[in-house]
């Protein structure tokens, strides 16, 4: 039998934890064409000048005589209004607009097209630029007089009065002012289309979908080329989860005007919605190639790129959009993200910083921005943006989990338990959450907490490979040997290259003495993971413990050349080639183990059992003083230390101080009694005969 200082450690893996976790699908920027109506300029006023306040003050009046309009009278006051402040903030898109409307409104139509055009010019990004654009064509086609009798004009009857006033109520977002305006346009002319497409519009900006439905089919029943109907009625069937009457209304709109980019976008994104981004990237493709700069598509088609793992496109897209805007919050975002995920930290915060400072309330730019400081191990600053997160959104389960992550790579697990725990609250459902509570508890000496844990994770999914291998790790740490059987069992079953696990299943059976199936889990491990060190390592005991010594230098030195800490394979080695009678290898080995043992006390001083370990190295270089001194260092830090008081007995029995020895072995073996410890009772007995 060997003594206490010629057993190589059997190793066990560490509980198996879970890295940072990604959100699962990056915000998608849903634009559905002019459904969507703001305040024309009103996001574009930092570009220019901002309008006076007797410029304001004069808008404001203008718009109360519009509202009140009761003849073309009130339209020419109206108009000196706005022409008065014009000249005050020429560069106000907001007053170029209301400009138009009445200049149409008045039959001037020439000025009026002047004056949208400069408003599109000053605002080209509006929500209603397009429906701006149509209007002016609508004008020019009234200036050569071949519009003269087609619906929907206004000046000089009271249809058009009223359908006025309904444009100017829709553009400053008073929807039910806009309805009544353009209910009663159709009471006297029931073929007014853009009236009905607009009273649609305000519906749908209502929440009444099926009403906007209605108006948007009457407008394209009146006028079956009319796009800008065809699009909204589209989204409108989106909005009720229609796809396929949307994706119809969709591929209508783009017939009837096939560079309309918005069609083609508003199609990709009704796919998107559905998964299918393969189908939806070349429709984000069509748009962008309508209109190469349309910021939202190339953002989208970046995210599609990204939700299907092809981060360097979807990162090219990201760079494009930012190129035509800059400023463009999603796509700083999405492009930050990105970077985060391809391991590209530095070059991410950036973008996430431009994200966050465009849009202080974004969670998820403060959640990226913790992943993009923990991929670079900066901890504090990790925490920092996971609560600033969790701040703006309680209820942030993913960042209450990358919070727990965070602590446990920063050597504080038992802080990453409360951060766990409040993510597994908050979704009782997310298996991660539990396992990676469970690994700490695994990790604190805390098994029972583990397993209580870990049996409602395998219940969320009996499936899930990593907290079927902790379930088993915790069972066999409180010596349910069998029950930690099957759940490795298991999680080999659903992961047959899971190598820790397998590694567990070839110790469990070499510590039962089944060496052969030992071996036949081991090779198993090391096939499926080829620098799986301690699989080599435990592979070189089996072999030696059948004196096949020659097979267990090798695995002995294969495991030793992969291993990170490689102290116990050099010791295992050096009394390999003992064995077998190369001395001058075994002393070789052994030094290169002190030294490996040297490092890491340097690390862990306190270590009682490293100390142990590190003794037993100069035992077997006959340096019986040196061991002794490590021995004295372990029994003092651990009073009950059986096996550290036998190899003291041998130490001394080494130096023939026989009265020593006695008293260690003798203590050795009291303690190793009351740990019901057999087999260091007998070690420690076997030394006693050694003694004269």
């Amino acid at each position: 039998m060997r003594n206490n200082h010629g057993l190589q450690k059997l190793f066990r893996k560490e509980p198996c934890i879970q890295k940072s976790v990604f959100p699962g699908l990056k915000p998608v920027l849903i634009l559905f064409g002019s459904i969507l109506l703001a305040l024309a300029g009103a996001s574009l006023l930092a570009a220019h000048e901002m309008p006076s306040p007797e410029a304001r003050q004069l808008l404001a009046e203008g718009q109360s005589i519009m509202e009140s309009a009761s003849s073309g009278m009130s339209f020419q006051l109206a108009l000196r209004k706005f022409e008065k402040a014009r000249d005050l903030s020429p560069l106000w898109p907001e007053v170029h607009y209301y400009l138009g409307v009445t200049q149409n409104a008045a039959g001037i139509h020439k000025e009026a097209i002047q004056s949208f055009s400069r408003y599109l010019e000053l605002a080209p990004k509006a929500r209603d630029a397009e429906i701006v654009r149509e209007l002016i064509h609508q004008i020019e086609a009234k200036q050569q007089n071949t519009l003269s009798s087609v619906p929907g004009t206004f000046a000089g009857t009271g249809a058009g009065d009223q359908a006025v006033l309904g444009n100017e109520a829709l553009h400053r977002q008073k929807y039910e002012q806009a309805v009544s305006h353009y209910l009663k346009a159709l009471e006297v002319n029931p073929a007014d289309f853009r009236s009905a497409y607009n009273l649609g519009i305000c519906y749908a900006n209502l929440g009444k979908t099926p009403l906007a439905i209605d108006m948007f089919r009457k407008a394209v029943g009146v006028n079956p080329a009319y796009y800008l109907a065809y699009n909204d009625l589209g989204n409108a069937y989106s909005k009720l989860g229609r796809y396929l009457e949307a994706l119809d209304a969709y591929a209508k709109a783009s017939a009837a005007k096939p560079d309309y980019a918005p069609a083609y976008h508003n199609t990709a994104l009704v796919y998107t919605q559905q998964g299918k981004h393969e189908v939806a990237i070349p429709f984000y493709r069509k748009a962008v190639a309508a209109d190469p700069r349309y910021v939202e598509a190339l953002n989208n088609l970046g995210a599609s790129y990204s939700a299907l793992k092809q981060y360097d496109e979807a990162i090219r897209q990201f760079r494009v959009a930012l190129k035509i805007n800059p400023e463009h919050v999603f796509a700083n975002f999405n492009l930050g993200d990105d970077l985060v995920k391809t391991n590209q930290y530095h070059e991410a915060i950036p973008y996430l910083e431009k994200a966050l400072y465009k849009n202080p309330k974004y969670a998820q730019a403060c959640f990226s921005l913790g992943l993009a400081h923990l991929g670079l191990k900066h901890y504090d600053e990790a925490i920092n943006w996971y609560r600033k997160a969790i701040d703006l959104n309680p209820n942030y389960g993913d960042a209450y989990y990358n919070l727990g992550v965070v602590y446990v790579e920063s050597g504080h697990p038992a802080e990453a338990i409360p951060h766990y725990q409040k993510a597994a609250a908050i979704n009782p459902n997310d298996v991660t959450s539990l396992n990676n509570l469970g690994s700490v508890y695994i990790t604190l000496g805390k098994f029972a907490e583990a397993r209580e844990v870990l049996v409602k994770a395998v219940a969320v999914n009996p499936r899930h490979d990593k907290a079927n291998y902790n379930l088993g790790y915790a069972l066999r740490s409180l010596g349910q040997t069998q029950q930690a059987i099957s759940y490795y069992e298991k999680a080999v079953q659903f992961n047959p290259q899971y190598a820790d696990a397998l590694y567990e299943l070839g110790s469990i059976n070499m510590e039962a003495e089944k060496t052969e199936r030992a071996i036949q889990y081991f090779q198993k491990a090391v096939v499926a993971n080829p620098r799986h060190a301690e699989g080599y390592h435990n592979l070189g005991i089996c072999y030696e413990n059948l004196g096949q010594l020659q097979k267990a230098i090798g695995f002995y030195e294969k495991a030793a050349s992969l291993s990170n800490d490689p102290a116990e394979s050099y010791f295992a080695l050096g009394l390999a080639y003992t064995a077998a009678g190369e001395k001058q290898k075994a002393m070789a080995s052994h030094e290169r183990a002190i030294s490996a043992y040297q490092r890491k006390v340097k690390k862990d001083p306190d270590n009682a059992e490293l100390l142990n370990r590190m003794s037993g190295t100069y035992y077997s270089l006959g340096q019986y003083r040196e061991a002794i001194s490590l021995l004295e260092r372990s029994v003092k830090l651990k009073q009950d230390y059986a096996d550290a008081y036998v190899g003291l007995g041998a130490c001394y029995i080494g130096l023939k101080q026989y009265d020593r020895a006695r008293e260690a072995l003798l203590k050795g073996k009291t303690f190793h009694r009351s740990q019901k410890n057999a087999a260091g009772i007998m070690e420690a007995d076997e030394y006693l005969k050694k003694i004269p």
